[in-house]
């Protein structure tokens, strides 16, 4: 298994693919333009940023995850858990902002932020999640923030 200190990604209209079957320490991402960011972790990660604007962002993690933001604004995020995630922040941007987010495996301490008429769908059917806070504020072009949790 292998070991990366620092991963920072720029992606601007490309398509960039990564798996992760290690460890990553202090991984950024950034993804605008109408690009594709795909990722998918069966290892560990720590201290992960994954900030979309404009783009497409897919995530699955198999694996475990500490210390992880993910941001979006203006597009679509879709991540799904099926292992073990801590200190997880999601946090949706602007009238055309949305994260999907899928937990089927267990989760500890999850913040949801929706503003500026970002909305979130946090689906935890499968899951087990310890501590959760959510925060929807604000509206943009005519749209409330809105965050949908379903247990």
């Amino acid at each position: 298994m292998g070991y990366i200190g620092n991963l920072n990604i720029q992606n601007q209209g490309g398509n960039v693919n990564m798996w992760n079957q290690g460890t990553i320490n202090n991984t950024n991402v950034v993804n605008k333009n109408g690009g594709n960011f795909n990722m998918q972790n069966n290892g560990f990660m720590n201290n992960t940023n994954i900030a979309t604007y404009g783009a497409h962002t897919t995530g699955v993690n198999n694996g475990a995850m500490n210390n992880t933001n993910i941001k979006d604004q203006n597009d679509d995020t879709k991540f799904a858990n099926n292992g073990f995630m801590n200190n997880t922040s999601l946090v949706s941007n602007g009238a055309m902002g949305y994260i999907g987010f899928q937990n089927n495996g267990k989760m500890n301490n999850v913040n949801l932020d929706a503003n500026y008429g970002g909305q979130i769908d946090f689906q935890n059917t499968f899951g087990a999640l310890n501590n959760m806070t959510a925060d929807a504020s604000g509206w943009s072009h005519g749209k409330k923030s809105q965050i949908n949790i379903l247990g």
